[in-house]
């Protein structure tokens, strides 16, 4: 819930991340952070099954400085897996997660068979909309 720009350094992703909402715990302990809560994460290929993941914390607001993880991930290798597709939709994630936006990001969408105008409609009641517009 930040935002991410990534690039390519050979053959590692490194990817900046900054600008988070708040809305997000720091880690699965539920630790907090602050609004200047800065990531630069790593992902560099060790195998065709393993990546090494690497994270640079920076939040001068929550720690005294800068602190650095680093894992492998291993690619799952269970006999007979079988992997879900999920298709990847133009504008996907606004029809599902769209009326949580603080700003509406699309109003109008122009695809090949199709224009869509796109009015937000929130149900009432909602919970999750309610604590996340706070």
């Amino acid at each position: 819930m930040g935002h991410s720009v990534g690039h390519w350094e050979g053959d590692t992703l490194v990817v900046d991340v900054t600008g988070f909402n708040g809305k997000n715990w720091f880690d699965r302990a539920g630790n907090f952070h602050s609004a200047s809560l800065h990531l630069v994460e790593r992902l560099t290929p060790i195998t065709a099954d393993a990546i090494r993941y690497e994270v640079t914390i920076e939040d001068p607001e929550v720690f005294t400085r800068p602190w650095r993880i680093a894992m492998p991930l291993y690619r799952r290798l269970e006999p007979n897996i079988q992997l879900i597709e999920y298709p990847c939709i133009e504008f996907a994630e606004e029809f599902l997660y769209g009326h949580v936006r603080k700003n509406q990001l699309v109003k109008r969408w122009e695809g090949e068979t199709m224009i869509i105008d796109i009015t937000r409609k929130v149900p009432p009641g909602d919970r999750f909309f309610e604590w996340y517009r706070k």
